[in-house]
């Protein structure tokens, strides 16, 4: 399992790159051989800090937006780990130098 990041000269201003959670071809990857999850996202804060979204779905709730993650932790860091795990693998593939990994 890997990440690849792909940054957009033309996306909104403080959208660092653009990520999917790719899944290897080995047998041992599993049911999810070959397929990726789409829509991850990292994000420059106003003080510079860079922070990873996950993709989420938009529903209604009583004539609000709310907002359902795709990918969920089961326990109380799982999600922050695996977020530093994005962050580490993009700073992995700017310190090899990549414009663009994937």
């Amino acid at each position: 399992m890997r990440m690849e990041f792909t940054t957009r000269k033309d996306g909104p201003e403080r959208l660092v790159a653009e990520g999917r959670l790719v899944f290897g071809e080995g047998h041992d990857a599993g049911p999810l051989r070959g397929m990726a999850i789409h829509g991850f996202a990292l994000w420059r804060s106003a003080e510079g800090d860079v922070f990873v979204t996950v993709p989420a779905r938009a529903y209604g709730d009583g004539g609000g937006h709310r907002y359902f993650d795709m990918v969920r932790a089961n326990n109380a860091g799982a999600m922050r780990e695996f977020k530093q795990w994005v962050l580490d693998s993009y700073n992995g593939a700017i310190a090899d130098g990549a414009e663009e990994v994937g």
